[in-house]
């Protein structure tokens, strides 16, 4: 893939359960000084309902100031393809470090997640999908990224619909039972990650 929408994709950097994962370089009318982004491309279409709901959803969150919470930058469809944009930490995340972690670091990381999701749930955000994967670093701070949306574009759904929600070892019994996601899910999802 060359390009998102306005984005100059510049490689893939990864591959999750709801879609793909990009390095791009920014179009000028987000007006953000970085030099490239994470894009996320989402596995499956949506409806324009969905996209809507979506859209609200992300602003909400992209509203939410906290130095534990991954930046977003845009989001937005191309076709049937739903993308959201974000800042670029190269040092991976706590399921992919760019470098050797201590059990410190591993903490110290893990106490930023759960910072993050307070300042979500703060503004009634569950995260819905915390996982190694979704925390991602920086050299002085971890950030909560990815705020799951399959609930969104997929309310209700069971575990018979699991290979999409994310890996089921960090969801808690409720959310796999279809249930909404709530602070209580997000504190089961930080305890098993």
């Amino acid at each position: 893939m060359q390009q998102i929408a306005d984005y100059d994709v510049v490689q893939q950097i990864g591959e999750g359960t709801q879609g793909y994962y990009w390095l791009a370089r920014p179009p000028a009318r987000l007006g953000v000084s970085d030099e490239v982004v994470a894009v996320k491309t989402m596995n499956q279409a949506a409806t324009n309902a969905e996209f809507n709901r979506l859209v609200d959803h992300l602003r909400t969150y992209a509203a939410v100031s906290s130095p534990h919470l991954h930046s977003l930058y845009d989001v937005g469809q191309q076709g049937t393809l739903l993308y959201f944009a974000g800042e670029y930490l190269p040092s991976g995340s706590l399921a992919r470090p760019s470098r050797p972690f201590s059990r410190v670091d591993v903490l110290r990381a893990m106490a930023d997640a759960c910072r993050g999701a307070d300042a979500l749930h703060d503004v009634g955000i569950p995260h819905r999908g915390i996982r190694p994967g979704n925390i991602v670093l920086s050299d002085d701070v971890a950030k909560l990224a990815d705020v799951g949306v399959s609930q969104l574009l997929n309310p209700g759904q069971t575990i018979t619909g699991a290979a999409q929600m994310g890996a089921i070892e960090y969801l808690a019994p409720e959310v796999i039972q279809g249930r909404p996601a709530s602070r209580a899910s997000d504190i089961w999802a930080l305890g098993a990650t």
